[in-house]
């Protein structure tokens, strides 16, 4: 119901990101340390104005300005850029991320934007998961000794999590740190088995949570628990149910596992 108005989001949000990729301005550091350049500002305001214009009573939560009328039956969630360090840097692992919440239903409709790749994944509640408008699902892998694993490195979490996020890294057949947002495209696509993460924010993962739910990925935080009440910041999404499984013991016990 509401696909073409994300559709216009994700376009508005893609054109400012490319124009403004080689003329960043200046950084600026936020309360919590984070980076923050005009070009996050930019997309969220034009995001916002055009919520306004198309659909004035719905709300809107960024994670740029305060929320505006967070109540509303239905509301969009938008982190600008995701991933603004590696955009900082020119490493094309950033990207838009969007969604719209129902009161009643949750989480309904999920946009992830990579725009420099111009790759974009979308995922409607009941309607699958598409990229670039062609359908695409999560691959099977058996164990998680045979999946390719991604997340984020050792320096971006705190060292009480750390330990935990490990057992899964040595158990994983692949690794590879720094996917960032475009590393839930990958899992919804099938090109990697599982993502785990930690320190996250409501808008680093409402976008890419239907994305992959509809991909047919299973999505909890590391207690196991689905997505969409209480968010503790915790991730761990898997495209094979099995895989999950095995992430989320290890993660539970706390235990390395050493390969041979």
């Amino acid at each position: 119901m509401f696909e073409s108005l994300a559709t216009l989001l994700a376009d508005a949000a893609s054109q400012i990101v490319r124009e403004g990729y080689d003329a960043l301005g200046d950084v600026e550091g936020k309360a919590d340390g984070s980076p923050v350049t005009a070009i996050d500002r930019a997309v969220e305001l034009r995001l916002r104005d055009l919520v306004a214009e198309h659909a004035p009573d719905h709300g809107f939560i960024g994670e740029e300005f305060p929320p505006s009328h967070p109540e509303a039956e239905h509301v969009w969630i938008v982190d600008p850029v995701d991933g603004t360090r590696p955009f900082i840097a020119g490493m094309p692992t950033f990207g838009v991320l969007i969604a719209l919440r129902h009161r009643q239903r949750g989480m309904v409709l999920g946009v992830v934007d990579q725009p420099l790749l111009r790759q974009r994944w979308v995922g409607v509640d009941g309607q699958g998961c598409t990229r670039n408008g062609e359908p695409v699902h999560v691959r099977p892998c058996a164990s998680l000794g045979e999946a390719f694993a991604s997340t984020s490195g050792p320096l971006a979490h705190s060292r009480a999590l750390w330990p935990r996020m490990e057992c899964v890294h040595k158990a994983a057949g692949r690794l590879i740190y720094g996917g960032e947002c475009l590393a839930w495209g990958l899992l919804a696509q099938g090109r990697i088995d599982l993502v785990v993460d930690a320190g996250l924010q409501l808008y680093d993962v409402a976008g890419p949570l239907v994305v992959l739910r509809e991909a047919g990925a299973t999505v909890t935080d590391w207690s196991g628990r689905p997505l969409g009440g209480e968010f503790d910041g915790t991730v761990l999404a898997a495209g094979d149910a099995r895989v999950h499984a095995e992430a989320l013991e290890l993660i539970q016990r706390g235990h390395v596992v050493n390969r041979p």
